[in-house]
């Protein structure tokens, strides 16, 4: 699956196709933001919404010295269907930023998921609200 942004850029279309893997190697934008952008591209195989958006990513954190990546994220349940494979995804699309040598990815249940985590956005696009 290949994801793409219109993204402004001087002297250009105002509404250029950039690819998702060039946008995660824009050296200009902070590591933490596309890390951000990265993990909103990868889908809960089950929902059409970004685990993102969903509510599962608590907290992202990069190390320069090291270009360590660490998330902290959970699933909606414990016994997800999907969870290696989601998990998988988490790691091979923070992979793709050229700064980060490695990535962590760690599953707590402390605080469990609830639906009211899900961003209003997700909540419009499912048609919750």
């Amino acid at each position: 699956m290949r994801r793409i942004f219109r993204k402004r850029r001087e002297g250009k279309n105002a509404s250029t196709i950039i690819p998702i893997s060039t946008r995660l190697k824009d050296d200009y934008v902070p590591v933490a933001d596309r890390m951000k952008l990265a993990v909103s591209q990868v889908y809960d195989p089950e929902l059409p919404v970004n685990i993102y958006d969903l509510g599962l990513i608590y907290k992202l954190d990069f190390a320069d010295a090291s270009g360590q990546a660490t998330v902290l994220m959970t699933l909606t349940a414990p016994n997800c269907p999907s969870a290696d494979l989601i998990l998988e995804m988490v790691r091979s699309i923070i992979r793709m930023i050229p700064e980060v040598r490695d990535v962590e990815v760690e599953v707590t249940w402390d605080p469990p998921w609830e639906p009211e985590m899900i961003s209003d956005a997700a909540k419009l696009q499912m048609g919750l609200i």
